[in-house]
């Protein structure tokens, strides 16, 4: 039990370190070194950075991340699809082309094709950063 409780107390000093903005908002649960994140995060991105924070904790055993991604205003997808297309066009190692994306539901999909994983990486984590994207899917080859 004091071993959970150290754990989570390295995994709140770790989130508040490394996410400054967001860690308020998101709540801990440990148990025999298995960890649940839970509450409310503004982007995919800082989800994603959540769970990876927490993944570097010494002694973590694994990790469900159940934190939702909210705003304060709603994003109809077409400006989420417009966002997205705008990060990329600002990423000067994209080709936009080959890569593209469309939004449904907030889940932003991917399609086309990449000259390397990488590529298709940086689309992926480009798109996660948009406000009120809650899934990147990719489709790309």
């Amino acid at each position: 039990m004091y071993r959970d409780q150290q754990l989570k107390s390295d995994i709140e000093k770790a989130l508040e370190r490394e996410m400054p903005q967001s860690y308020l908002e998101i709540n801990v649960e440990v148990e025999k070194g298995y960890v649940k994140l839970h509450g409310i995060v503004e982007s995919l991105a800082e989800k994603e950075q959540a769970e990876e924070i927490v993944k570097k904790v010494p002694n973590v055993r694994g990790v469900d991340n159940g934190l939702t991604v909210a705003m304060d205003t709603i994003r109809e997808d077409e400006e989420i699809e417009h966002l997205v297309m705008e990060k990329f066009l600002n990423e000067p190692r994209l080709d936009l082309k080959k890569i593209g994306a469309e939004c449904e539901k907030g889940t932003v999909i991917l399609r086309g094709t990449a000259s390397s994983l990488g590529e298709i990486e940086l689309a992926k984590e480009l798109a996660a950063q948009v406000q009120g994207v809650k899934e990147v899917k990719t489709l790309v080859k």
